[in-house]
């Protein structure tokens, strides 16, 4: 099957015309925006004349008949491709994909929502959002990179650590050259390179549980990824359970990756009661690199699908790193 591009096809197709500059499917007779045709479209076409159109919601064909009738758009609208509403959230989507900046994340969230509005809100919550990274290592740096990128207007990195050596194996964004430097400090020199509007804080210190109130609690989400010490995730929800703040944690046990919401009043009764932990003598925690990238995504899609109003975050997801990906898949 060999893959063309969409425009020639529909373009002098039934009473619309789709502006392949905008994306956009407007009425021939007014011009007026009634839809948004996805501008990831997939559209196929095979020696026999069936088409295929690939979509967020799943694969339709059609044969040449349907193609030079409204048939097209029916198939398109089945494959979730075609979002509609208001001409004034249709424009600003319209704008928001000619955007660099904004252009994927827009994209992306199409494929999840068929309402414009949905999408023109969630793109604005997101903006909106502020997270607090507390620890900024081979999970966390990971994250912040990507929730910048998705288009969080804010992000305040929380650590006291430095770069070590050891590190380099997962920890991205930092270099042999790096070796002493705050984590944080080189974090946030990467993350303006890449976006320079993005509002950073930074606290480069280890929280204790008598500010913690004070240091996290005026965030959107706290996304807890240090692991030390053991059960911090569960202070800080007890700390925040009075605030707007949602606490999400996320680590690892050895093989086994692991991202919560935290209660925070479950964790105020719980907080007294737990185990003494430790680690032999020269302990070498494991640590592997695709581990803490498949980590760090799920944990980026659980904050950013829930500020956008998309998602509500769930109970515990665990799942092994080494699995196969249906296994992964299977666990969410």
């Amino acid at each position: 099957m060999s893959m063309v591009h969409l425009p020639p096809l529909v373009t002098s197709l039934g009473t619309f015309h789709h502006d392949t500059a905008s994306h956009l499917l407007r009425s021939r007779d007014a011009g007026v925006p009634v839809a948004l045709v996805h501008p990831g479209l997939i559209f196929g076409e095979d020696q026999t004349g069936v088409d295929t159109v690939i979509g967020p919601k799943g694969v339709t064909k059609l044969d040449a008949k349907a193609r030079q009738t409204d048939g097209l758009w029916s198939a398109i609208a089945a494959v979730g491709a075609l979002t509609t509403g208001t001409p004034n959230d249709l424009l600003s989507l319209s704008r928001s994909l000619r955007q660099a900046s904004t252009s994927r994340t827009t994209s992306y969230l199409l494929g999840l929502c068929t309402k414009a509005h949905q999408v023109v809100t969630g793109l604005r919550l997101i903006s909106e959002a502020s997270v607090t990274v507390l620890g900024c290592g081979g999970i966390g740096s990971l994250l912040a990179m990507q929730l910048a990128g998705a288009g969080v207007g804010h992000l305040r990195l929380v650590d006291g650590d430095r770069v070590e050596e050891s590190n380099l194996n997962r920890q991205l964004f930092y270099t042999l050259r790096d070796v002493g430097r705050l984590k944080i400090e080189v974090l946030q020199e990467a993350l303006v390179a890449r976006f320079p509007d993005l509002r950073i804080s930074t606290s480069p210190t280890y929280v204790h549980q008598d500010d913690y109130t004070e240091a996290l609690g005026y965030s959107s989400f706290v996304a807890v990824t240090a692991d030390d010490p053991v059960g911090l995730s569960v202070d800080v929800a007890a700390a925040l359970s009075r605030t707007e703040t949602k606490v999400v944690a996320a680590g690892y046990r050895f093989s086994l990756g692991v991202v919560s919401l935290i209660d925070g009043d479950r964790a105020r009764e719980s907080r007294d009661v737990g185990l003494t932990w430790g680690l032999l003598s020269g302990s070498v925690v494991p640590s592997f690199g695709p581990q803490n990238g498949q980590i760090a995504s799920v944990l980026a899609s659980v904050i950013l699908l829930s500020a956008a109003g998309l998602q509500e975050i769930g109970t515990t997801r665990e799942w092994m790193t080494n699995g196969d990906p249906s296994d992964f898949m299977g666990g969410f």
